[in-house]
């Protein structure tokens, strides 16, 4: 997705669809994933096949798949909506309002052997946007308030927001790595992690579902290949975690991934992720910036994470990053138009 306004790119991201499964993962509690989120084709999966007692991955298969059972009667129509608070340009807008300025958006759908179920062997079936519509909330002040509403509405503005990175390393089979997530960044605030192996069911084959991560299970046989220790480094010799996290840190990583949308202080609703489903197919290790201290400059600076392996895996196996760094947005007059600067 690219966001452009008068020409300037105000929100960019690639493969947003991973960035955006991390974000449900851990921001959507247990209660909405199982009723509200299943508008926006969220299910989630409870093992890494694609047998019927994955219950996300039948649902999804269910949904796509033709009218009949078989594969006969044609296809279905599914009515899904996208949320876009889900991305965080949108997300920081929640309770704001965009001043009169046109966006304009630029979509880039997955490609075919990305999809969420292919129907059989011969038949590698397609998932086709036939309509995509954009609904908008609008205010209409008035005729009392309409020139004290435009007087303070066209004035300059400014607001912060999350811009979001994903990237992936190249594959390997090392025990000890070094993963440059980026060379010069700026005002990092929240990273994610997580391996996959090559041959795992995750490697975006339309029969399996992409989110499946095999962080703590390197080899598909058995899990005596696994992340044994990890740690971020964030410019010049400042660490996350202070004390690296090693073999015998799952709680740790689990209860620190939970803390990042707060979820371990909340006891009015349930979790998506629990210790077993963690360690299993939802691997995600989380490194928190936003306490970092106060700096004169805002200088770019580079990103690397080391991590080692318990064992040399069996297959490739390639690290993922999602990195959310804080970005401004500085919207003023020129002329008689008001304008992203």
């Amino acid at each position: 997705m690219i966001i452009r306004s008068a020409g300037k790119i105000v929100y960019d991201s690639d493969n947003i669809h991973k960035i955006v499964n991390a974000k449900n993962l851990l921001e959507y509690s247990d209660d909405f994933s199982r009723s509200v989120a299943k508008n926006s084709f969220w299910y989630l999966d409870t093992e890494d096949s694609t047998a019927n007692t994955n219950l996300g991955f039948e649902a999804r298969r269910i949904l796509t798949q033709a009218r009949q059972n078989d594969g006969n009667g044609g296809a279905k129509s599914i009515n899904e909506i996208i949320p876009l608070n889900r991305y965080s340009f949108f997300e920081e807008l929640e309770d704001k309002m965009l001043p009169p300025m046109q966006l304009t958006f630029e979509l880039t759908l997955n490609y075919d052997n990305e999809l969420i179920h292919k129907a059989n062997a011969a038949d590698d079936g397609r998932v086709v946007v036939t309509q995509l519509y954009l609904w908008l909330p609008s205010l209409i002040p008035k005729d009392s308030a309409y020139s004290e509403f435009l007087k303070d509405f066209l004035k300059p503005t400014k607001w912060t927001y999350m811009k979001d990175m994903y990237i992936q390393s190249a594959n390997t089979r090392a025990v000890q790595n070094m993963f440059q997530i980026s060379p010069a960044i700026d005002n990092v605030k929240h990273v994610f992690i997580y391996l996959q192996r090559s041959d795992g069911p995750n490697n975006e084959e339309s029969e399996r579902t992409p989110y499946i991560f095999d962080t703590f299970k390197l080899n598909s046989a058995n899990a005596n290949s696994s992340l044994a220790s990890c740690r971020l480094e964030y410019g010049k010799s400042t660490f996350y975690p202070v004390l690296e996290y090693d073999a015998d840190s799952k709680a740790r990583i689990f209860n620190d991934l939970m803390s990042y949308a707060f979820r371990k202080n909340d006891l009015n609703t349930g979790t998506q992720l629990n210790i077993h489903n963690f360690t299993s197919i939802y691997g995600l290790v989380y490194f928190n910036l936003t306490s970092q201290k106060e700096a004169v400059t805002r200088d770019p600076k580079q990103l690397i994470l080391n991590y080692r392996l318990n064992a040399a895996p069996a297959a490739n196996v390639s690290a993922h990053a999602i990195v959310f760094y804080e970005n401004e947005v500085i919207v003023n007059k020129v002329g008689n138009e008001l304008m992203i600067v």
